[in-house]
């Protein structure tokens, strides 16, 4: 059986420290792939860290990266 992705956000404090350093936004999505840490990276809106992490379980679903739009991304008609 193939390990599942998944990611999860976690909500920084104002002036909280990553790796010694402040973020370049708040909201922290943290990749995972079964028990295995992957990567993370970093969201100044909840909107566009949601989108992430619909992004990257959609691997473990299909096999293969699907993207996911918001309505109201540019490419919309």
């Amino acid at each position: 059986m193939m390990a599942e992705k998944y990611a999860t956000i976690e909500i920084l404090d104002d002036g909280e420290t990553v790796f010694e350093s402040i973020p370049n936004g708040r909201y922290m999505v943290r990749e995972f792939d079964g028990d295995m840490e992957m990567g993370a990276e970093f969201y100044e809106s909840i909107l566009d860290a949601e989108k992430h992490v619909i992004d990257y379980q959609a691997q473990s679903v299909c096999g293969q990266f699907i993207k996911y739009r918001h309505r109201g991304d540019s490419n919309d008609n």
